[in-house]
């Protein structure tokens, strides 16, 4: 049982915190928490991105990238 807030999928790949919060349409918003959460995750300079079935092929192809480079070009921060 995860916590309130918490995103839906935690992932590393090559060393990169992954979160995905999953949402089944872009109408679909997430809650202030999971804002929160997804922010923070960005500020240590994880990659945190919210999923729906009509953005699902561009993040299937950023974690594809992640997974046979071990980076996003111009995505990750090397400083």
């Amino acid at each position: 049982m995860a916590l309130r807030g918490t995103p839906d999928f935690l992932l590393c790949i090559h060393g990169h915190f992954v979160a995905l919060e999953l949402k089944a349409t872009p109408k679909d918003k997430p809650s202030e928490l999971q804002k929160y959460n997804l922010e923070n995750i960005t500020k240590a300079k994880g990659l945190a991105l919210i999923v729906h079935p009509e953005n699902w092929e561009t993040v299937y192809s950023y974690l594809q990238k992640l997974a046979e480079h071990g980076y996003i070009q111009g995505y990750f921060d090397t400083n």
